[in-house]
């Protein structure tokens, strides 16, 4: 670390003007270590400006740079599968002057802004409430969950077993935005507001702390908790901590730090936010991990099943909708084709062969495609998309509407997703394609055995080996399911339901 930090600093004195090559999580890590080290920054470049500063720093594109090249000295501030192609892009534009730090110096620079950051809250006890124990009385309670639609509806029977256990209290439940019009409606909390998590998420932790207490005090100003509760158990990437800090409870509670070996990495000293911290370990379903915040907190849990809900304004739409295209008598057979991640997503044109099959196995089938907008261009093309028998729903409805949808629903076929989630929710028969290996290990954080449809009614087809990647999550396994083994495994669903 001492060769390189030599070699930064001759970097920086040989050049009259220092720009920084990235815009996100690494370059707020440099970006921070400059400011405090009083290095000066003349701006960051990006390939595709989509605002004008960060961090107080101004953001330019390569050709919006009017320097002398010669004079310019480029860092980048990005991981090093990317540098490559940086520079060749860099190169473009006439800049020749680079400096290259490995992705083990960035995460040098990002922990060491983040350290920094926590010794501003060892020196300003304020923003640290004293802990204490479990209070007597719970008029207000906070639960914060900020992960993806899946996560939220796992969570409903959290939700609903802290109600049932204290009636009295107002709950209030903190959800990122896409969640919000799902959660709006739920009868178990009192109050649902939105966080937009990723409009910060590049920034180091002093600034997202600075975001998150203005972020409070805007919205709560006049609200005192006496409980934030963080049931969230893997990696909080979503400031969930920092939300439970500066809700100025004094009873905080959440799953530590030490329960998943990256989360004691990437989560480092958070547990010092909490009143107090679980410790649990092993493999347990979803459903079962938010309850069991309910069981340490000396409650009892009655029920564990799922359920959504709608408004009467939805319920009119689908049925408009579903009226336009669809005739009396047919079957409705969800395709859910979207998802989080890349690795994911079965091969769409697996899909539409699936689909041909069994539409000539049963012509009374009707398939509805499922997914978001960039999900439905890539779908608009192929020709099974122009028949009778195929409606394209993607990016078309809201999750209410598709919770009416998957209601009426006889069975959702596809990839792992939170329109998955929301069909087992439902009540709906459930045929997930998973990128879970079957020699997969069952505490990986896609593994079947934690994230699986939370209902009876499933059946999931695995690939029958992958290995595990840090970054990539069991990369393309998923294709390795046969489009005859989906087929078979439809007409067996189809055929048990009568």
């Amino acid at each position: 670390m001492k060769n390189i930090q030599e070699r930064f600093r001759q970097f920086l004195a040989s050049y009259k003007y220092i720009y920084i090559f990235g815009a996100g999580f690494f370059c707020a890590g440099i970006l921070e270590w400059f400011i405090k080290s009083k290095i000066p920054v003349q701006g960051l470049i990006v390939t595709r400006k989509d605002k004008d500063s960060f961090m107080g720093i101004s953001v330019y594109e390569p050709d919006g740079i009017e320097k002398k090249r010669d004079e310019c000295g480029i860092v980048f501030a990005l991981s090093e599968r990317h540098h490559e192609s940086a520079k060749k892009l860099m190169e473009k534009f006439g800049y020749c002057h680079f400096f290259q730090f490995t992705d083990q110096d960035l995460t040098f620079y990002r922990e060491k802004a983040d350290l920094l950051s926590y010794e501003l809250l060892e020196k300003y006890q304020r923003f640290l409430p004293e802990k204490s124990n479990l209070p007597d009385s719970w008029r207000n309670i906070l639960v914060i969950r900020l992960d993806g639609i899946g996560d939220v509806v796992l969570n409903v029977p959290f939700l609903r077993e802290l109600k049932r256990n204290h009636p009295f209290s107002h709950i209030t439940l903190i959800v990122a935005p896409m969640a919000y019009p799902l959660m709006e409606v739920c009868p178990y909390v009192d109050r649902v507001v939105a966080y937009d998590w990723k409009k910060n998420r590049n920034y180091p932790l002093s600034w997202r702390m600075g975001f998150v207490s203005q972020y409070m005090k805007e919205n709560f100003r006049n609200n005192f908790f006496d409980v934030a509760l963080l049931p969230r158990f893997d990696i909080d990437g979503y400031d969930g901590a920092l939300l439970c800090l500066f809700s100025r409870a004094p009873y905080r509670l959440a799953y530590s730090e030490k329960v998943r070996p990256l989360k004691a990495i990437y989560n480092k000293n958070y547990d010092r936010l909490f009143s107090c911290v679980i410790s649990s370990f092993g493999v347990k379903h979803e459903v079962l991990r938010n309850l069991d915040m309910i069981s340490f907190l000396g409650d009892i849990v009655c029920d564990d099943r799922l359920e959504l809900w709608s408004k009467n304004d939805d319920n009119t739409m689908m049925h408009r909708l579903l009226d336009r295209h669809i005739c009396e008598g047919k079957i409705l057979v969800a395709i859910g084709i979207g998802g989080s991640n890349i690795h994911k997503k079965w091969n769409i044109r697996n899909y539409l062969h699936v689909i041909d099959s069994l539409h000539q196995w049963n012509e009374r089938l009707m398939f509805l495609m499922i997914g978001d907008k960039e999900d439905g261009c890539h779908i608009s093309q192929f020709e099974p998309m122009k028949s009778g028998y195929v409606i394209d729903l993607t990016g078309k409805i809201t999750l209410r509407m598709l919770v009416v949808l998957m209601k009426k629903t006889v069975l959702y076929l596809g990839n792992d997703t939170g329109a998955m989630h929301i069909a087992a929710a439902c009540g709906c028969n459930i045929l997930e394609l998973s990128r879970f290996p079957l020699n997969g290990r069952i505490d990986y954080v896609s593994s079947d055995k934690r994230f699986s449809p939370w209902t009876e009614n499933k059946c999931i087809l695995s690939p029958r080996n992958g290995k595990a990647d840090s970054w990539e999550e069991y990369p393309n396994c998923i294709q390795q399911i046969s489009i005859a083994d989906v087929i078979d495994a439809v007409k067996k669903m189809l055929n048990s339901k009568g």
